[in-house]
């Protein structure tokens, strides 16, 4: 009796250390998923820190300047200095305006532990977009362009992240697309749906949003779940209350969640806006809007992806939003 009091409590043990270890490796695969962080900043300057960027093991810093009123970018890592350099027209990180904030993503598409930089601002009024990777020992521009959309799909779930750019106007949204594998930028060609990823329910928000606040009460319904949060009906009413003229800007999207095959189920979108005071035009903010989008109807149906909550993030001012 005693031997087998002995085996049994022996075998606590072994469950014991065997679920100790299971928690951990846990924890660590918890912990060592990539993170992504979305900073703008309107104010001209700004120091982020504890970010590796060059796989050295070490955290680098990311110094946002401003210098005769255009942006400029030096990342410090080991101590050596490295100066982000666009390869556009203007060789130009884009200007600083406080209705236009510099908008900087750090998120890992290519799956190599290091994150790529994204980086979205503006140039004499008008969108510029450039993604920078660490390739060859050095902050390589892979891509400049003057689009106004940027986004990331398959990001959570095993797929490989595609980078998604685009452009969106009163009446259409088009994208492009491309991805990294093996230090490489490889573009193809993808057929989208209408209703991909919620680009109808998007275009049809954003030309609301410009319509603001004299149409209101016209909200286009088709575009918010059925089971929308209370902080939809919050934002409209506060942009609403700002009595501005609002015109979009640019945006960013990614996906948000995914089931267990990989489809997507659930978007974030982020739109920046340059709001004019109807009482005093010389009055100019940037409104920055978060928005989470989820599946509602038929897979093929228009505004499949609708609106299900909305928060004002920034009014001129900068901010960190970190997506998990």
């Amino acid at each position: 009796m005693k031997l087998k009091v002995f085996f049994l409590r022996r075998r606590y043990i072994y469950y014991g250390v065997l679920l100790i270890l299971i928690f951990i490796l846990l924890s660590l695969f918890l912990l060592s998923k990539n993170t992504t962080y979305i900073f703008s900043t309107s104010d001209g300057e700004r120091n982020i820190q504890n970010y590796d960027l060059t796989g050295d093991g070490l955290k680098d810093s990311i110094y946002i300047t401003k210098k005769q009123d255009e942006y400029g970018i030096n990342i410090t890592s080991n101590n050596k200095n490295y100066i982000l350099k666009s390869e556009n027209k203007l060789n130009s990180l884009g200007h600083n305006y406080n209705y236009w904030p510099l908008r900087l993503t750090l998120i890992d598409t290519s799956r190599d532990k290091l994150p790529e930089i994204f980086l979205q601002a503006s140039i004499n009024g008008s969108p510029v977009q450039n993604i920078f990777m660490w390739r060859n020992n050095k902050f390589q521009n892979i891509i400049n362009n003057s689009n106004n959309l940027l986004g990331i799909i398959d990001y959570h779930n095993n797929k490989t992240p595609k980078m998604v750019l685009g452009n969106i106007d009163n009446n259409n949204v088009e994208f492009s697309n491309c991805l990294i594998s093996k230090n490489n930028l490889i573009k193809y060609q993808a057929n989208y749906s209408p209703n991909y990823l919620g680009k109808d329910s998007i275009l049809q928000f954003i030309k609301y949003i410009d319509s603001l606040p004299y149409n209101i009460l016209y909200s286009p319904k088709e575009v918010f779940h059925p089971e929308a949060s209370s902080s939809v009906t919050k934002t409209i009413d506060a942009l609403s209350s700002f009595n501005a003229t609002y015109y979009f800007q640019d945006g960013f999207f990614i996906d948000n969640s995914c089931d267990k095959d990989g489809t997507i189920t659930g978007m974030k979108w982020i739109l920046n806006f340059k709001g004019i005071s109807n009482s005093d035009n010389k009055t100019v903010k940037n409104y920055t809007l978060n928005l989470i989008l989820k599946p509602n109807g038929v897979v093929n149906s228009n505004y499949y992806f609708k609106i299900f909550y909305a928060e004002i993030i920034s009014q001129g001012a900068s901010s960190v939003l970190s997506l998990p």
